[in-house]
């Protein structure tokens, strides 16, 4: 039997005869849904939206960022990032049992030919959720070695584990075209003043979640500052079956983790190193390097 696909869309796709769906089962994954939202959908979970507590302090910062001039898409993906909203999000599918459970059982009907979108409210041009679900979905479909990555379904989708740019290249360094710069002016002055000094050194993988998550908004930070592509060098790697990683650069530089974003000089003497994950995005991060 052939496997389904994981697609996602947003209500608004839906209502307006945006998203073509076809026969797939539509899947809410919002924590407060409406009555209205309740009927467009075949079923909902609320153990797959995010946590009340990150809702909340998301809805606090993204009502102050407003008030401060942002418009409203602006002040919804600068507050994703100031409450690390992707991080404490893939923690609550790691650690809660009943998301857990959803997952699991999305994973099974799918391996089983299903085709499922996952639905909420945010448009395409909102950081969202459900991206991030759908990642972690396919990679538990990745474990079960069964899932045919397809392309997407929806407005909005992203790259499956295991779909590459073009050779030597990340297609995960392509800008977020909603990255809101305005929200990070002074890291990105930063990028600009050292724009052509320095060399940055790239290492993620179009397969890897966090990079997939983080590397956009870099791409984009870089762009706005001005930073000339050939100061830029891109390192894919792959992931060798005891986890360690493949690919250029990987030994000289000692690269464990991805993603991980090297900032020398022409002379290559080392001026930051961001490893993963921090509190900060990772253009933050190195522009708080380059002004220590």
């Amino acid at each position: 039997m052939a496997t389904g696909t994981v697609g996602e869309t947003y209500a608004a796709a839906l209502q307006h005869d945006l998203a073509d769906v076809g026969g797939a089962t539509l899947v809410g994954v919002v924590r407060r849904p409406t009555g209205w939202f309740r009927s467009l959908v075949a079923e909902n979970h609320p153990e797959l939206g995010p946590p009340e507590a990150l809702l909340s302090e998301m809805k606090e910062r993204h009502e102050a960022l407003a008030a401060r001039g942002l418009c409203d898409e602006g002040a919804h993906n600068a507050a994703w990032e100031e409450t690390r909203f992707a991080a404490r999000y893939r923690e609550h599918l790691s650690n809660s049992e009943a998301a857990e459970r959803a997952v699991l059982d999305l994973a099974r009907r799918v391996d089983d030919g299903e085709d499922v979108v996952l639905v909420c409210f945010e448009g395409e041009n909102k950081r969202c959720h459900r991206h991030l679900l759908r990642d972690h979905l396919l990679e538990r479909l990745d474990a079960r070695h069964t899932v045919a990555r397809s392309g997407g379904l929806m407005p909005g989708a992203r790259l499956s584990p295991g779909m590459s740019g073009p050779e030597g290249r990340l297609e995960t360094m392509r800008p977020n075209p909603v990255f809101t710069a305005d929200a990070y002016e002074d890291s990105i002055a930063v990028l600009r003043e050292h724009a052509d000094s320095v060399v940055f050194r790239v290492w993620g993988g179009d397969w890897c979640p966090d990079c997939r998550q983080q590397l956009p908004d870099f791409g984009a930070a870089l762009s706005a500052a001005g930073v000339p592509e050939e100061r830029i060098v891109h390192y894919p790697v792959e992931k060798a079956d005891d986890g360690s990683k493949v690919g250029p650069g990987v030994e000289e530089y000692g690269i464990e983790l991805i993603p991980t974003v090297v900032v020398e000089t022409d002379d290559g003497e080392e001026l930051g190193r961001f490893v993963e994950a921090a509190d900060r995005p990772i253009a933050v991060y190195l522009a708080d390097a380059l002004s220590a």
